[in-house]
């Protein structure tokens, strides 16, 4: 078994490159809007810290350059309690003058399994009948992502081939790719978002030493989050 304190380090330190993070796109005003986790800090201000035991949300305001009444908040939350698992919440607020159309929210990850020495040989598998992605390499760990509602959309692809434009904001949907350096993407279809409403995604992942060993601790994982945090 991979100890909990282990994986967690394992989790924590990726994912790594640019390719990371929550993103969003919908339409404002006629207008494709994209924001990317890794934006600089001219676009993103850190409004809120909120550190406890296992967990900490940070509370994040969001002003484009470009339309001055698009205002949104972000709230992202890590929580891991000591348990062999880190569940990652991500909810938009619209605070714009106008509703938001086609909201779309992704989840991207470069997990670069085995560490940054042994990127190059990662293979990912996508399991539509379970809804959880799966990447695993040679070496003896096996990450799985889940999210608490059917996603959408999903991809697994080269970290620099791995993007949404503005006349394509889906996800490809391929189910398998490797072994060759990866990026992977869960995407979810919200809707519209209304003046001062919120929508939230959550995603659960999980790291162990083989296949099964992770497909149990997700059950186990979504079993204890359904009962402690609803």
């Amino acid at each position: 078994m991979v100890e909990s304190e282990e994986m967690e380090r394992e989790l924590l330190r990726n994912p790594a490159g640019y390719k990371s993070g929550f993103w969003t796109s919908f339409v404002v005003d006629d207008k494709v809007v994209i924001t990317e986790s890794t934006e600089e800090m001219d676009v993103f201000s850190i409004e809120s810290i909120d550190e406890k035991e296992g967990s900490v949300k940070v509370r994040l305001g969001y002003r484009s350059n470009e339309q001055d009444s698009l205002r949104l908040d972000f709230e992202v939350e890590l929580m891991t309690f000591e348990k062999p698992f880190m569940l990652m919440r991500h909810s938009t607020i619209n605070r714009s003058s106008s509703k938001l159309e086609g909201l779309i929210v992704y989840h991207f990850m470069d997990f670069d399994v085995g560490g940054p020495k042994s990127y190059k040989d990662d293979i990912g598998e996508y399991d539509s009948n379970n809804q959880r992605m799966h990447l695993w390499d040679e070496n003896p760990l096996h990450v799985t992502l889940s999210s608490s509602t059917e996603p959408d959309g999903w991809e697994i692809s080269s970290p620099t081939k791995l993007n949404i434009e503005e006349s394509n904001r889906n996800l490809k949907k391929n189910s398998t790719l490797g072994p060759r350096d990866i990026a992977v993407a869960l995407q979810w279809n919200l809707g519209t978002l209304e003046m001062d409403k919120k929508r939230t995604v959550e995603a659960l992942v999980t790291a162990a030493k083989t296949k099964d060993e992770a497909i149990a601790r997700i059950s186990e994982g979504w079993d204890w989050v359904n009962q402690n945090l609803r």
